[in-house]
């Protein structure tokens, strides 16, 4: 049930990156009458951020899940044979 909390978490907050970001291009496109173009960068970029900001979240958790010993066995690293010396 954490785990989908943790995921569900990043996908809210992925969209409230675009979101925003598409929100202040819009405004600013009002703004300064330039047309779609800040919208448009706006959601590039919020896409950007947003997709960055899961990615640096997403190996920590993989990381905790494996320390709390909740990490699947087929990929667990006890499977693995040691590497020769």
């Amino acid at each position: 049930m954490r785990d989908l909390t943790r995921y569900s978490g990043l996908g809210v907050q992925f969209a409230a990156t675009v979101g925003l970001f598409a929100f202040v291009g819009n405004w600013l496109d009002g703004h300064w009458n330039s047309g779609p173009w800040l919208l448009i960068t706006g959601v590039f970029l919020g896409f950007g951020l947003g997709l960055y900001s899961m990615i640096e979240k997403l190996p920590s958790s993989a990381r905790a899940s494996r320390r709390n010993g909740t990490e699947d066995d087929r990929h667990s690293s006890k499977n693995d044979p040691e590497p020769p010396r």
